[in-house]
């Protein structure tokens, strides 16, 4: 059973407990946060189950900080991460960040009991963060510049440590069968995959991407590390030279997937989640899009963008054809789908389902016709609007930058229509400017650029300097 954990604040204004599976005080964090925030020896977090956190007292004296990433820099940002602590005394309490909702992170200085097991040998990160005089622990231990090899998870089941949940099944005095049978079962705790994007939309906060309308491993990495705040990346397999399936697919995905290891400013933050845009719908409905859509995640992506969706049907082909039995008719079979998720074939059947992404397009007047009921349909995660061709299908001119004030109306209906659903609302933006001012509207998806428009506007700029110009 996992350990039982209580633990308060220095005043006692705070009183709390939680469950955790991985309570060994093993590994100190001496990053600028954890220093300043925690006191300058750092702190030390603790794994725990968040269902299991109960706060006994003091629940109007807690206070959360939200660390300041890079600070002073180009780069700065606000974290996601989420430090607890007592308004009255100044105690870390724990750490909580919406992109892994079910887990939680008592700081073990305020854990009462029981008495925490001291490990054999510490792990140190983020010790390049640390100034000179700051001393590490005295005694063994592996020190790393930024991060460890393991997760807290990992390293707790490798030294054994690890205390799983025990699931009985209640005995009865007759001869067992098959379907009932006395067990205590240690399963393994799946870690939540690198999904930057559906835990963005778990945590109910907008989140910025970027299209990609060419392939390559090297191309999709540098676009994925350009700035810490992207959150996905659409592959254009519709109007883009991106191919639907094949091995420059996966390959591009795997680079996305693969960019959170270190060159990213704030080196804890998970990767973007990959998507493909499939082709088309096709005239007779989705009779081409099962093919695409099967080849896209079987590439690895997190999510399928499926274009020109007019009808409830259409959003439901597509979500069948994006989900494994019993809740849909997808086929499993590829060889490498799960290596781009960063799991075994076993954990890539039972999280897959729950962790592809369906958005489906409304860019026809049948589908503005439709779209509430196309949003209520089971399984479709978001609607993403794409204002040139819902411009172009309605007889207007496409957007320069912006659309025509009927379109946008319509715009704003589509986004009325996704929430009143319960769905995400995502859109294409073509800057920076048009997609700050679309977070502001309440979209909860937004496109910032697309990479030809970054390298396009980056080279005109630069050169406009260059030559003389303007900096402005």
């Amino acid at each position: 059973m996992p350990v039982h954990l209580k633990g308060s604040c220095h005043c006692g204004a705070v009183r709390f407990r939680v469950d955790s599976s991985s309570a060994v005080p093993y590994q100190l964090c001496v990053c600028s946060i954890c220093r300043k925030v925690g006191g300058p020896g750092g702190s030390i977090n603790l794994g725990g189950i968040f269902d299991t956190l109960k706060i006994e007292q003091g629940k109007e004296d807690i206070s959360v900080y939200k660390a300041v990433l890079n600070r002073d820099t180009s780069n700065e940002r606000i974290a996601t991460s989420q430090r607890n602590f007592c308004s009255k005394c100044g105690s870390m309490l724990w750490l909580w960040d919406p992109s892994w909702p079910e887990l939680v992170h008592p700081f073990a200085q305020a854990i009462d009991e029981p008495e925490l097991v001291a490990p054999e040998k510490m792990v140190v990160v983020c010790s390049t963060s640390k100034p000179a005089w700051a001393r590490l622990p005295e005694g063994a231990k592996d020190v790393y510049d930024q991060y460890g090899p393991e997760s807290l998870e990992s390293w707790h089941k490798k030294e054994g440590l690890w205390v799983g949940i025990c699931v009985l099944v209640a005995v009865v005095p007759v001869v067992p069968s098959p379907d009932r049978v006395a067990s205590c079962l240690l399963p393994p705790q799946l870690p939540p995959p690198m999904h930057s994007l559906l835990n963005a939309f778990k945590a109910q906060r907008p989140v910025l991407g970027i299209w990609l309308t060419s392939p390559g491993y090297f191309h999709a990495r540098t676009v994925a590390n350009a700035h810490p705040a992207i959150d996905w990346v659409c592959f254009d397999a519709e109007h883009g030279l991106v191919p639907g399936n094949g091995a420059l697919l996966a390959e591009s995905i795997a680079a996305i997937h693969n960019s959170a290891s270190g060159e990213k400013p704030d080196a804890q933050a998970p990767a973007p989640s990959a998507l493909v845009r499939v082709a088309a719908t096709g005239i007779n409905g989705t009779a081409s899009t099962s093919w695409q859509i099967k080849h896209a995640l079987d590439a690895g992506a997190r999510g399928v963008v499926v274009p020109m969706v007019s009808t409830p049907a259409q959003a439901a082909d597509a979500v069948q054809d994006s989900r494994f039995p019993p809740v849909g008719r997808r086929g499993f079979g590829s060889a490498y789908t799960q290596l781009n998720w960063g799991m075994s074939p076993v954990e890539y059947l039972a999280k897959a389902n729950e962790g592809v992404l369906v958005i489906v397009q409304i860019e026809t007047p049948e589908g503005l016709k439709n779209v509430r009921e196309i949003a209520e349909v089971d399984g479709v995660d978001a609607l993403l609007i794409g204002p040139f061709d819902l411009s172009l299908s309605l007889g207007y001119p496409p957007p320069n930058p912006d659309p025509v004030p009927a379109v946008e109306k319509e715009i704003q209906h589509i986004k009325e229509q996704a929430h009143a659903a319960g769905k995400k609302c995502a859109i294409y933006c073509t800057s920076g400017p048009q997609a700050a001012r679309r977070v502001q509207e309440g979209f909860d998806m937004v496109n910032v650029i697309s990479d030809v428009g970054a390298i396009t506007s980056a080279i005109s700029s630069h050169f406009g300097i260059a030559l003389g110009g303007s900096q402005t």
